[in-house]
């Protein structure tokens, strides 16, 4: 159907929709018959039972009268609801994932700068200075449990009295210190 961009002229579309459309469409027509171009535009409207809508109207081209006048545009309108809902749904979906992404990716850098901390951390020991802890705190552990006495602790670490004793003078350990 022709649409009349004159102000106070029906356009033909007023059965069907409420006027919250006409500014966005009137000014594609205006633009259309100045330009003497096709034109597409698409907009949100309401129609007369209070739905809203999306409306693409293209193709639009000025028609001459006999005289040259170009009082009128004609073009197509069409519902394309659906395909914004589509659009607006992968939209939605690809900020989702996009925060997710980003989610992991920080956890990834997170966990590799813990990572880098730790390693730093022992690489800083030496394998002696490991090994030393750890001996120190298998013979505290035994004299814990044998309250401070050398000749059970030797026996529950299976070495000698003498070898115990001779580690804990190397370590530093005092033996009245665990009663």
């Amino acid at each position: 159907a022709p649409l009349d961009y004159k102000p106070g002229v029906d356009d033909g579309l007023e059965s069907e929709y409420a006027p919250p459309y006409r500014p966005i469409i009137k000014e594609a027509l205006i633009k259309a018959m100045e330009n003497n171009e096709p034109f597409k535009v698409e907009a949100e409207i309401i129609n007369k039972s209070g739905k809203h809508l999306w409306v693409e109207v293209r193709g639009l081209m000025r028609v001459e009268d006999g005289d040259g006048d170009a009082p009128l545009v004609v073009g197509t309108f069409q519902d394309i609801t659906e395909r914004k809902q589509a659009e607006d749904a992968l939209r939605d979906s690809e900020n989702r994932y996009r925060a997710l992404f980003q989610s992991l990716k920080d956890l990834i850098n997170m966990h590799s700068g813990m990572l880098q901390n730790a390693t730093a951390s022992v690489g800083l020991r030496t394998l002696p200075d490991i090994s030393k802890d750890l001996e120190m705190n298998y013979i505290e552990t035994a004299l814990r449990k044998t309250k401070g006495k050398v000749q059970p602790a030797a026996r529950l670490l299976g070495i000698s009295r003498f070898s115990l004793m001779r580690q804990m003078a190397k370590l530093g350990i005092k033996g009245d210190d665990y009663k």
